[in-house]
């Protein structure tokens, strides 16, 4: 059984969620995190083809009959799953990822205003 103190765990998850934190505190937090409960596990980019990257989890039997795909909802990050990736991984595969823009995938530059939906109605009128 391994047992952390709260505060570690605290302190661990505060550097997780900084959204200010540089992308290198961020990747060394995940990965204090995360050796904490699993091992053998993969941390990947996969990029996209507008440059951007999603990050990836992998733990696990690669070759096992059952995977299990894990995303977490708005303003999340894979970290949050960190108790529940060592015992799920012990039977079968683990897929996590970062939605693009949150946790350890990159950040889009957003380019165009967003527009209310009375000016789209309006744009589809005409």
């Amino acid at each position: 059984m391994i047992v952390f103190s709260i505060m570690a765990i605290s302190t661990l998850t505060k550097k997780w969620f900084n959204r200010t934190a540089s992308r290198k505190k961020l990747q060394i937090a995940q990965k204090q995190l995360l050796d904490r409960y699993v091992t053998g596990y993969t941390i990947s980019h996969v990029p996209l083809a507008s440059g951007d990257f999603i990050n990836t989890f992998d733990a696990g039997n690669i070759k096992a009959k059952k995977t299990v795909v894990m995303a977490h909802g708005f303003g999340a990050g894979l970290g949050f799953f960190m108790r529940n990736y060592g015992t799920l991984s012990q039977n079968g595969r683990i897929i996590s990822f970062d939605w693009l823009g949150m946790g350890g995938s990159s950040r889009p530059k957003f380019t165009k205003r967003t527009v209310c939906s009375d000016e789209v109605i309006e744009e589809d009128q005409k």
